[in-house]
């Protein structure tokens, strides 16, 4: 049950840096997260 809570914060906190992360990438438009080859690649559209 320990190793559980231990990795649901671990997960949580990890989304919560990339998402402040994401937020102070300037950009104009939207983005559009596409999967190539097993990656997650974001690209800007106007």
């Amino acid at each position: 049950m320990d190793n559980n809570f231990n990795e649901m914060q671990y997960l949580l906190r990890n989304k919560a840096e990339l998402q402040a992360r994401l937020n102070l990438i300037p950009y104009e438009g939207t983005v559009e997260i596409k999967s190539i080859a097993d990656k997650n690649i974001c690209i800007e559209k106007e």
